[in-house]
């Protein structure tokens, strides 16, 4: 979480000059009862009598939250801005030498402030059938009897509408910096990811309805609909169906990790993935590294229930992040999306001429049929293509996961190719 580079001493300075102006505004006309004070937090509603004043308010939030990315707008205004304005509510008398020295040592505080903690997240229907699993921020840990038993279980319980002592398996444990509101969007925020790069991964490309993994009430437990039938008009009555019906989802099923959804995937090839994932900051990332990450996040989408149309383009998204983009350098220029896309898979996946030939064939065959979905040409995708493309791009994803540090920026990739088509 990077800080901003002004020194400390300008942004105290900074919240010093605001909160003068503030404590001023309102010692000039007492337009504010401590009750109140929230108002200039919460931004939903105007006060015209207080919109100068709220205004303040977050320019210093602003730069606190820029100063230190640690401490959230809740915290700021909890520990900060309501007390001293508080005080002055208060102590309308204080003066102001001890009133700046009171915002200087918060202040203070504020910008120095530093945390750390780990915090769990229940997974849905995912059984870690072996030892704890690392993807990225996130380790997945069984749960055992011991967490069973504590509050933390009761809350799970409440909030979970299925079984969750039979379904609710594993856990998500993220070692997350900040003030616990930074912190829960954190463990959210990389919870999502390391799922979705599961996902991409190794979850199976299925067209039919399944049951899913995910954290909490990501995805409905029982998407059961009830429908109400109305009297038919039959030719000839052969069936007396009931005239309120539930149409069941899928059953409920347990997804193991090792041998389910890791089963095909290499010991260096999540190395390598992790590698990526555990980059500070995507500024740490080359361009191709970049584009890979939102490769597997689009597989992952693609693997999520959709209609299969939708999911046809998100395997088209990702392999466009994959492999796709054009060259900065005209001698590298390609022949068009299609051809540059196909070329790069044979190459990626092809082991010799014949192989490689049919693999060009198979990714032009799969694009013409993207573009016409995307060109409102009312295609239709059978169940096999579908399976067959997603198994294709995930096939590329793992290879060129192992080769991926090769190559900066989509010229080094194509340079790559040129090698390869004239080697």
């Amino acid at each position: 979480m990077p800080r901003s580079n002004i020194r400390k001493s300008d942004v105290e300075q900074q919240i010093v000059d605001i909160i003068s102006t503030l404590i001023n505004s309102f010692r000039s006309k007492r337009k504010i009862e401590y009750r109140d004070i929230h108002l200039l937090f919460f931004t939903g509603t105007d006060y015209p009598e207080l919109r100068e004043e709220r205004r303040m308010v977050w320019q210093v939030i602003d730069i606190l939250t820029k100063s230190n990315p640690q401490i959230s707008p809740r915290l700021i205004f909890s520990k900060f801005i309501d007390e001293i304005v508080g005080i002055v509510i208060f102590n309308p008398s204080i003066k102001n030498d001890a009133l700046v020295e009171k915002t200087r040592k918060k202040v203070k505080k504020l910008i120095n402030y530093s945390s750390s903690r780990d915090i769990d997240i229940p997974i849905v229907c995912l059984d870690v059938d072996g030892s704890p699993f690392t993807i990225g921020k996130v380790t997945f840990h069984s749960v055992n009897e011991e967490d069973l038993i504590g509050d933390w279980w009761e809350k799970v319980r409440l909030n979970y509408s299925g079984n969750s002592d039979t379904e609710i398996l594993s856990y998500g444990r993220i070692q997350c910096p900040g003030d616990w509101e930074i912190a829960l969007d954190y463990a959210q925020d990389a919870i999502r990811e390391s799922l979705l790069v599961l996902r991409g991964i190794g979850f199976p490309f299925i067209i039919e309805e399944v049951n899913q993994f995910g954290f909490i009430n990501e995805f409905p437990v029982w998407p059961n609909i009830p429908l109400r039938l109305h009297k038919p008009k039959e030719t000839v009555r052969i069936e007396g169906a009931s005239d309120v019906v539930t149409r069941l989802g899928p059953p409920i099923m347990i997804w193991r990790l090792y041998s389910d959804i890791l089963k095909d995937v290499e010991d260096n090839e999540i190395i390598n993935i992790n590698q990526l994932l555990s980059a500070d900051s995507e500024s740490n990332l080359t361009n191709m590294q970049s584009k890979y990450l939102s490769g597997l996040h689009w597989l992952g989408e693609a693997t999520k229930p959709d209609t299969l149309s939708s999911r046809y383009l998100k395997l088209s998204t990702a392999l466009e992040h994959l492999i796709g983009g054009e060259s900065s350098q005209e001698y590298l220029s390609t022949r068009g999306i299609t051809a540059t896309l196909a070329e790069r898979a044979a190459f990626i996946l092809g082991q010799d001429k014949g192989n490689r030939l049919s693999i060009d064939r198979d990714v032009k065959k799969y694009y013409r049929l993207r573009s016409k979905i995307v060109h409102g040409q009312n295609a239709v995708i059978s169940g096999n293509e579908f399976i067959e493309f997603g198994c294709m791009v995930r096939q590329i994803a793992l290879t060129l996961c192992q080769r991926i540090n090769e190559f900066k920026d989509i010229d080094d990739l194509q340079k790559w190719i040129i090698r390869m088509r004239y080697s």
